[in-house]
């Protein structure tokens, strides 16, 4: 039995999941392969995401472990804010040409 599943979390880092047999780190992200009690999880982190393989020999197993790495790697707080500040510039030239171009069509 093999399932594959992706959720966001806050989790920055694969911590909490076992002893990886493989870990690959990169500037956007990690991914591990585990195994945990003849359950083979194959799990990548990045971008505010978790994508998840896991294979093992019952659907009881794979249900199992997917859920430690759910609790491991949890999804985000809900009541958590999420705000991003914007700026606009424009420069000075910018402003005095649409000044005068806003004039000279009042005038027009």
């Amino acid at each position: 039995m093999m399932r594959t599943e992706h959720w966001t979390t806050s989790a920055t880092e694969l911590s909490g999941i076992g002893e990886p047999l493989f870990l690959s780190l990169g500037a956007h992200g990690a991914h591990g392969v585990f195994d945990e009690d003849g359950v083979l999880s194959s799990v990548g982190l990045g971008g505010g995401g978790v994508y998840a393989s896991v294979a093992g020999a019952s659907v009881e197993a794979v249900e199992s472990r997917l859920e430690r790495l759910r609790e491991a790697l949890p999804p985000p707080d809900p009541s958590s804010a999420h705000e991003v500040t914007v700026t606009f510039w424009m420069s000075v030239a910018a402003l005095v040409l649409s000044a005068i171009a806003l004039t000279l069509a009042i005038r027009g």
